[in-house]
């Protein structure tokens, strides 16, 4: 389906269907919004005061009454923070399993679902990438078909302990979709400077764009699908989800018959309000979409909804 048809259709479902659901999700957000400014200002005290505490406690000998007072607030303010926080996330796993769906529908038949992962760590440590990671905690899961083919979005974090804190290797969103041929063998492309852990038997492919290659890394077994695939089309495409989403990395695995995405950024995906904004505001819907049509702009690369001829 042609961009313009796919704007017209998010116009046409954001007037019919979306904006009329709008009002009492707005009332709720309206009962909830002074609730979380005041949970919102509870945490900025909580650091503020924690920073000072603990600079005073290292340099000035205070009466005991006073730790006993400043502990107590502290506990106190943490207890209204986490409950904004909370608050936060449920309503806008609501306006996701409500709002979102509807924006989903103008490229298939989607679900969202905030359990059950749909890629699990074993299948990411089979890539190479993110070697260090030991857990893996998701967000939201995007699960549907589009073109009869299926589709798998994961809003996730990657993580692993370093002496007594937890080091975050990967925070966004992985995107997983399915070839119609069994890719033969395997490509890793990864952003230079990331710790990748190359896997036996892959060996280093260099492309004709210089630009590129100064940015990316990439390692195949087979030589000749890897080139087929990573035309300069392909890098365009996959620079324009960089921009879109604003990410700070971005690495792509062909193995078997999957394409698989990382997109690395630290803000939430597909957010279609929250708490502290209207949710009359188009804009937020407008930015969903043009992330998603960019995702679905590299799946039409692959025609995927052909049998390729790799």
């Amino acid at each position: 389906m042609e961009e313009k048809v796919l704007k017209q259709k998010f116009d046409d479902l954001y007037n019919n269907e979306i904006l009329p659901k709008i009002e009492p999700f707005e009332t709720e957000r309206l009962k909830l919004y002074d609730k979380w400014k005041f949970g919102n200002t509870c945490s900025k005290i909580f650091v503020v005061l924690l920073i000072c505490g603990g600079f005073l406690v290292s340099y000035v000998k205070l009466p005991v009454w006073l730790l006993i007072a400043w502990f107590v607030t502290i506990v106190i303010l943490c207890i209204f923070a986490c409950d904004s926080m909370v608050t936060s996330k449920k309503f806008k796993g609501k306006l996701k399993t409500k709002l979102l769906v509807k924006i989903l529908s103008v490229f298939g038949d989607f679900n969202v679902f905030t359990s059950s992962s749909l890629i699990t760590l074993g299948d990411i440590k089979k890539y190479g990438l993110f070697p260090y990671a030991v857990s893996k905690t998701d967000d939201d899961n995007i699960a549907g078909f589009y073109n009869g083919m299926s589709l798998y979005l994961t809003e996730t974090s990657l993580s692993h302990r370093e002496r007594k804190s937890s080091v975050i290797d990967f925070r966004g969103l992985i995107v997983k979709t399915v070839l119609n041929k069994n890719y033969e063998g395997m490509t890793v492309l990864s952003r230079k400077g990331n710790s990748y852990s190359r896997k036996r038997g892959l060996e280093r492919v260099t492309l004709e764009d210089p630009e590129f290659n100064n940015l990316y890394e990439i390692f195949s077994d087979n030589q000749v699908e890897a080139r087929y695939i990573l035309t300069p089309s392909f890098m365009q495409r996959l620079k324009n989800i960089e921009d879109v989403f604003q990410a700070e990395d971005i690495h792509c695995v062909i193995k078997d018959k999957y394409i698989t995405l990382f997109i690395e950024n630290n803000e939430d995906f597909f957010e279609v309000g929250d708490i502290g904004d209207t949710l009359y505001d188009k804009g937020k819907f407008c930015q969903t979409y043009n992330e998603l049509v960019s995702i679905f702009n590299l799946i039409h690369y692959f025609k995927l909804d052909k049998k390729l001829g790799l």
